[in-house]
């Protein structure tokens, strides 16, 4: 750290002293990395050696600098280093009678009662499989999640499954996110599960693990219930922290203080740098003994990318500092992301990376020009007649507020696209909130780990540690007051819908133009900025989808769709789960005007839980006609309870009903009021649906099944096949008489469904057929003459 308070972390380099090589490989070699998720496997990268001689060639035979042929290089090794690591070796799927494996780091408690774990030292029927495993358990009277801890060995029957990756567009990549964690495969159905050892004798799998829960069973003994908090901003654990303590951080806009990011480990170098300060240890041996004490700190908190980038920049600071050496930002940044990228080449796609990287992009580019404007044009800088210390002292302290607010604001525009990618929110009053508990951070991230650190002496540990403590459980509950404020305030949290390509260029353009990196004067930039803004206005206006589509969603062995006509949004089921279709809502920045449940089997209209979970308004919802008669079960009569206790009118249909929303009509075919009958199964009696989109006519037909198809066939373009494609639906005389072009069939891979007897009915009456396991979403967008149909897996299909 700097031996003077006064001196600067980054001097500012002369324009001759800066160094691009660095962010250019770093940048070729990420290209790479984003290139071999989008490319097939193989040694095809190594063409880019010849590339790379051709232009090394072309370059000397023109006399000029030689080093931009390492860039093809860089990209190559990005290629070559990557494709592994996203195809990795698996096992046979399939079901194993005897499994034993080793849990590997706590448990993670999921929705739906459900606990994930991670394995290790897994054994398929006597063979020995490297790597690690995903399994999720359903929790029950005999297995809770407490019963399970890092080293805990397991004996089980179960199936190995090949996780799937995005099904549609804006779904959460589950499978990415085992990659980046080293997981290549995952167990379901497991079954007869047993536990072969105790906590006592278990082997140490995750050191870090086992440390962070040494660490918190200290702090609970000094803070009590205030420890969660601790343990959150100290080591970024933040799963023990309530559920509405989380989304007020989330609201006020400091959620970044329960992830281990440039903040934390800036605030434990300088306490580390203070603390050896005062016992004289000398420059030479205190810095690098920083940098190592920090490296095990990223260690302990699990090496998310955050925390590798921000202890890459302190290292190397620290390092340049020891030698004395000067340093450019932006090549400290640069080596920052190489060694996160060579560390987990994956990272590039996690959005810890995106967000960490972007709010220092931030800071880098626009902090300067920002500075500029608050010091009035730089008047601040001019010179001025010496003061004494005190006084010097007293301007430092008033620029500190101002210092605060820019580098909150950079990095907060930083990170504005990148959220609204992610979470499709944005808090509003987050400068402010950033303003007092950033600060309030400052002081506790060292004081939590004061306390820690004294409760481990001997004889007197416990006596300090309790005075600590009982400070430190003051400072959390300020904090937790000041944040559960902002949870209170109306527009504490505003969705917004994700921004496109343009957008993302607009903003690298624009933030690029005005910062100090570009030398011209305020015209040109501005004429940049404008010439920007064209550019990505054309973009946005040729790439718009059209106003009125249809969407199926990939949502496994159950069904959602979305009519999207212009302001106006109408789903027709919601899924399982839900989070396919909130998330799809949640991108463009919709609410549901108009829910049709075609029935309440779960797999059609449980969803709607998360709907409500994201904020997600539902303004009036439809039903089939007795649907309060047929909802099967608890779930059913839970959901319309769901439904009646969030205020949502609610009305039922039946045949010769019609609604009508700007272009899109909606007839309905069945139930049949006269012909309605007690007794008859929840999917016979489910809502068989007539859209028109325009002239486009979709027949939806939910879960009618063989016995009653017959009397509701209608001509139409699009089919929506009844029941995910079984054997006693869509028979001959449905298909001669609705005599679709297209059939839409929901199914989830190697499921039994759809019947081979169905889809050689539909081949036989030449239908064309677009399964979601085989294509993900399906999106239909209505024309001028005619729709086309594009899918997320295979991209542009003609219509049929």
């Amino acid at each position: 750290m700097p031996d003077h308070a006064n001196q600067s972390p980054l001097p500012r380099l002369a324009p001759r002293e800066r160094n691009r090589k660095l962010p250019l490989i770093a940048l070729f070699y990420g290209l790479g990395i984003w290139t071999a998720e989008w490319t097939r496997e193989g040694m095809w990268a190594l063409w880019l050696l010849l590339v790379a001689a051709l232009f090394w060639a072309a370059l000397k035979l023109w006399h000029k600098p030689c080093f931009a042929a390492l860039f093809p290089v860089c990209m190559m090794v990005g290629i070559l280093i990557t494709q592994p690591l996203l195809q990795p070796a698996i096992p046979q799927t399939g079901a194993y009678d005897s499994i034993t494996a080793s849990v590997y780091g706590d448990p993670m408690p999921r929705s739906n009662g459900r606990v994930a774990l991670i394995l290790t030292d897994v054994v398929l029927d006597g063979e020995p499989q490297p790597g690690k495993a995903y399994l999720t358990l359903q929790l029950t009277d005999t297995i809770q999640a407490d019963a399970f801890f890092d080293g805990a060995a397991l004996r089980m029957r179960g199936s190995v499954y090949r996780p799937m990756g995005k099904q549609n567009q804006h779904d959460f990549d589950f499978r990415m996110w085992l990659l980046q964690n080293g997981i290549g495969y995952g167990i379901s159905g497991a079954r007869e599960v047993t536990l072969q050892n105790t906590r006592d004798s278990a082997p140490w799998k995750d050191v870090a693990a086992r440390i962070r829960g040494f660490c918190a069973a200290r702090l609970e003994r000094f803070m009590g219930a205030e420890s969660a908090l601790a343990m959150g901003m100290l080591l970024g654990e933040r799963d023990a922290l309530p559920e509405e303590q989380q989304a007020a951080f989330r609201r006020a806009g400091v959620m970044h203080l329960m992830a281990v990011s440039g903040l934390h480990v800036g605030l434990i170098a300088a306490a580390l740098a203070w603390l050896f300060g005062r016992f004289y240890i000398r420059k030479a041996i205190r810095l690098p003994l920083i940098a190592m004490l920090i490296i095990l700190y990223c260690a302990l908190t699990g090496f998310s990318p955050a925390t590798v980038r921000a202890t890459a920049m302190v290292s190397l600071l620290l390092l340049a500092q020891a030698t004395g050496r000067k340093v450019d930002p932006l090549t400290l940044l640069s080596a920052a992301a190489l060694i996160v990228l060579l560390l987990n080449p994956l990272d590039l796609f996690s959005a810890g990376f995106v967000l960490s990287f972007s709010a220092m992009a931030g800071i880098l580019l626009l902090s300067p020009p920002l500075l500029t404007v608050f010091h009035g044009g730089g008047k601040a800088n001019r010179s001025k007649p010496k003061s004494s210390k005190a006084n010097r002292f007293l301007q430092r302290l008033r620029g500190k507020p101002k210092e605060l607010l820019v580098l909150t604001l950079a990095a907060q525009l930083g990170v504005w696209l990148p959220c609204a990618t992610y979470f499709h929110a944005w808090p509003l009053y987050g400068i402010v909130f950033n303003m007092l508990a950033v600060p309030l951070a400052g002081l506790f991230v060292p004081l939590y780990a004061a306390v820690l650190l004294v409760s481990l002496l001997p004889l007197i540990g416990g006596v300090l540690g309790i005075g600590l403590g009982w400070i430190a459980q003051l400072g959390s509950k300020l904090l937790l007051w000041v944040v559960s404020i902002s949870a209170s305030l109306p527009f504490a949290q505003v969705r917004i819908p994700s921004p496109g390509i343009w957008a993302y260029a607009f903003a690298a353009l624009g933030m690029l133009a005005i910062s100090h990196f570009v030398h011209a004067s305020m015209r040109r930039r501005l004429l940049a900025l404008s010439l920007a803004g064209c550019i990505a206005l054309t973009g946005y206006a040729l790439t718009r989808p059209a106003q009125v589509r249809y969407h199926q969603m990939a949502v496994g062995q159950a069904d959602a769709a979305l009519i999207i006509d212009g302001n106006t949004t109408i789903a027709v089921d919601v899924g399982a789960y839900g989070s396919e279709i909130a998330a799809r809502l949640l991108a463009e920045g919709r609410d549901v005007d108009a829910l049709i449940l075609t029935h309440l089997h779960s797999d059609h209209a449980q969803g709607v839980i998360a709907l409500f979970a994201q904020d997600i308004g539902i303004r009036q919802a439809y039903l089939p006609m007795g649907a309060e008669l047929t909802a099967e079960g608890e779930e059913g009569y839970a959901i319309l309870m769901l439904l009646a206790e969030q205020g949502v009118p609610m009305t039922t249909l039946s045949a010769g009903d019609m609604l009508a929303f700007g272009e899109t009509s909606v007839e309905v075919l069945w139930p049949d009021a006269e012909s309605y009958r007690a007794g008859r199964s929840v999917n016979d009696m489910s809502l068989v649906t007539l859209l028109r989109l325009g002239d486009l006519r979709i027949l939806s037909m939910a879960d009618v099944s063989g016995n009653y198809d017959r009397y509701i066939a209608t001509a139409c373009d699009v089919l929506k096949v009844g029941h995910h494609g079984s054997a006693d639906g869509t028979g001959d005389d449905f298909l001669n008489k609705a005599s679709p072009r297209l059939a839409l069939v929901t199914v989830r891979e190697n499921a039994v469904l759809p019947s081979p007897e169905t889809m050689s009915r539909l081949a036989a009456h030449d239908v064309h057929v677009l399964r979601t396991d085989q294509t993900g979403e399906i999106i239909i967008q209505k024309q001028a003459e005619g729709y086309r149909i594009q899918t997320y897996k295979a991209g542009v299909i003609n219509e049929p």
